[in-house]
């Protein structure tokens, strides 16, 4: 029976021993936290060009009247990365109206050079911020192109489609 009390007792021991542990961990008086603010973000901008080599908006390269089967014309077109953002562009090159189409319609073309003798890709070019690049573009008119082609008209359209690099 001693041995019965003894238990009983150190279990009343460790329980009390227990709940006031519990009791002190549940009522503790020191904390601390920490924050930060301010945190700011901006999102970036994706704004691309083209421009004349004398810096104005181009609203034409080209205005040819007379033509003549075997006349062609280059003009520099200057492709600007105006955003925040490196780009990667694509020129869009096309000819449309009745000198657009037929057998032997208008072809235009980028080259690297003013002489149009280096052809350059149109795709997958980049531009870092603040970048520009002087693209040539020449407009030929066939020489083998016929009499179905006289007083005819035609259009010409550069268009440059950009999308950002990073994370693409």
């Amino acid at each position: 029976m001693t041995n019965l009390k003894k238990t009983m007792a150190m279990a009343m021991a460790t329980t009390a021993l227990g709940a006031t542990l519990i009791a002190g961990g549940s009522f503790a008086i020191f904390t601390s936290s920490a924050q930060n603010t301010g945190n700011t973000f901006a999102a970036g901008t994706l704004k691309v060009d083209i421009d004349k080599p004398d810096g104005k908006l181009a609203v034409g390269y080209f205005t040819i009247i007379n033509w003549a089967p075997g006349d062609s014309e280059i003009q520099p077109v200057v492709v600007s990365n105006k955003g925040t953002l490196e780009l990667r562009y694509d020129l869009a090159l096309a000819v449309g109206g009745d000198l657009g189409t037929g057998a032997h319609p208008l072809v235009i073309s980028a080259y690297a050079d003013a002489a149009g003798t280096v052809p350059l890709p149109v795709n997958d070019r980049v531009l870092a911020v603040g970048g520009s690049e002087t693209v040539y573009v020449k407009v030929e008119f066939p020489k083998d192109a016929g009499n179905e082609y006289q007083g005819k008209k035609g259009t010409a359209s550069i268009k440059v489609e950009a999308e950002q690099t990073k994370n693409n």
